[in-house]
């Protein structure tokens, strides 16, 4: 399997000196000494990495866990889940329809809720199964591609989103330079990712489902986000602290686990369900959330 791996530099600041952070799947997860990044390596090569988003996990596992079995979508459930983000983005919408794109965009369904808000959207991800859906069920703008190699317009956008996908990413400092380059001045990149600080994975350690290094390769707490975003070139950088979807208990919920029946999963999530309305938003602040919302704007008038 050695032969089969590659190794990589830090993503973040480029150094190669790391230490072991945890061995999960025969994968090493490791952290960077300069800049704490943490990060899949030596990790298996695209080829295999993008094996996993066949057909058969797009209608099985994908589509199932977004509240759409079968391609049914729930889009009041989806509607709920994101207008609180919307909300947040729509201070940079400069005309009636603002430009928005959306990196990593999967079946489309946070893009079918922008549209229906007045945005005109574009979504990219590399899955072709996922951007037929988007372009055929829910009738929007998508294409296929890896984002780092897109030739996208440039200053094309108001709105730059990549949620739940930086995680993904080979290369998430070429696709952060990529959306800086296709945001107009003044325009928002927002970034949602798992939270390597957060209660789930205090509680959970290796159990914790989100440390799977077949498919997610880096690690971010707030602060390694918001210093990849200032690197790329955003400014005002920052992390809201507050929980931006529907599900109260959500931020806090300890579902995510590769062993539902351990007790530390039964106990944590029988304790969220119960007064997880008292605890949510103290955990939240704290930086304690189950994800890490990241906002960043590119230098210049809006």
């Amino acid at each position: 399997m050695s032969r089969d791996l590659e190794y990589v530099p830090c993503n973040l600041c480029g150094a190669d000196d790391s230490d072991l952070a945890y061995h999960k799947h025969g994968l090493d997860i490791r952290r960077c000494r300069h800049c704490s990044l943490v990060y899949v390596n030596p990790r298996l090569p695209a080829e295999k990495v993008w094996q996993r988003y066949n057909q058969n996990y797009f209608w099985n596992e994908y589509l199932p866990a977004h509240d759409a079995p079968g391609g049914q979508v729930n889009l009041d459930s989806q509607r709920r889940r994101y207008d609180k983000l919307l909300s947040r983005l729509e201070p940079y919408r400069q005309e009636t329809r603002g430009r928005l794109l959306d990196m990593g965009c999967g079946a489309g369904f946070f893009l079918k809720i922008a549209r229906e808000a007045g945005w005109d959207e574009l979504g990219i991800d590399l899955s072709p199964d996922a951007v037929a859906f988007a372009r055929d069920r829910l009738g929007l703008h998508a294409i296929a591609g890896q984002i780092e190699h897109s030739d996208l317009p440039e200053n094309a956008f108001d709105v730059v989103t990549l949620l739940e996908t930086i995680e993904h990413l080979f290369d998430p400092m070429a696709v952060l330079c990529q959306a800086y380059r296709v945001l107009r001045p003044g325009g928002l990149i927002a970034v949602t990712t798992p939270n390597l600080n957060s209660l789930a994975f205090k509680f959970l350690g290796l159990d914790w489902s989100i440390l799977s290094p077949t498919e997610h390769l880096y690690y971010f707490t707030e602060r390694t986000i918001q210093q990849m975003l200032t690197r790329t070139g955003f400014h005002n950088v920052r992390v809201e602290r507050s929980s931006l979807v529907f599900d109260e208990t959500a931020e806090i919920r300890v579902t995510d686990t590769h062993r539902k029946n351990a007790w530390r999963s039964r106990l944590s999530d029988w304790l969220a369900r119960r007064v997880g309305r008292i605890l949510r938003q103290p955990i939240v602040r704290a930086g304690w959330g189950n994800t890490i919302y990241a906002f960043g704007e590119k230098e210049g008038e809006k």
